[in-house]
């Protein structure tokens, strides 16, 4: 959010960002969602990223029209990073943001380089300093692409076939 925070313009629409903790032992996802359920309808898009700094390589939106337009936009802007927009729909996004998926809040998923993922995965050696930093930028610069888009965009991901 560093990087969106510095652009000379805001997007319009809010971002929010929530950092879980414990989510490998559940509720956290659930207690978000139960604590904001009076403004889960305003929420755009939910997303979570758990597997790793690996490269984004695909990125699987919630449910569209195959001819919006902005969809493209998408792909044209995360192209250069070599990240490709799938045409199947993300059916989940991670244990984090599972219930709101549930609660009808739709969802987004990056697939990421998992190659090296359980190499050092909770052991005493997963530390920044192991993670390859041109690998992180590169997945870095995706999320913020993707949220800036998705919050400057009047996109409703929920109005799809409805």
């Amino acid at each position: 959010m560093a990087l969106v925070a510095t652009l000379p313009r805001h997007p319009r629409r809010t971002i929010r960002v929530v950092l879980w903790g414990s989510e490998e032992t559940e509720g956290s996802g659930a207690a978000y969602a139960d604590a904001h359920r009076d403004e889960l309808h305003n929420l755009v898009m939910a997303a979570e990223s758990d597997f790793g700094a690996g490269r984004a390589c695909r990125l699987a939106l919630p449910e569209t029209s195959p001819s919006d337009k902005r969809i493209n936009d998408i792909g044209a802007v995360l192209a250069p990073l070599k990240v490709f927009v799938s045409v199947e729909a993300a059916r989940s996004a991670g244990s984090d943001v599972e219930d709101l998926r549930k609660a009808g809040v739709p969802v987004a998923s990056f697939n990421q380089d998992q190659t090296h993922y359980f190499d050092v995965h909770h052991s005493a050696d997963d530390t920044l300093a192991r993670v390859d930093a041109d690998d992180l930028n590169q997945n870095v610069a995706a999320w913020a692409a993707l949220i800036y888009i998705l919050a400057e965009t009047e996109l409703d991901f929920r109005a799809v076939g409805h």
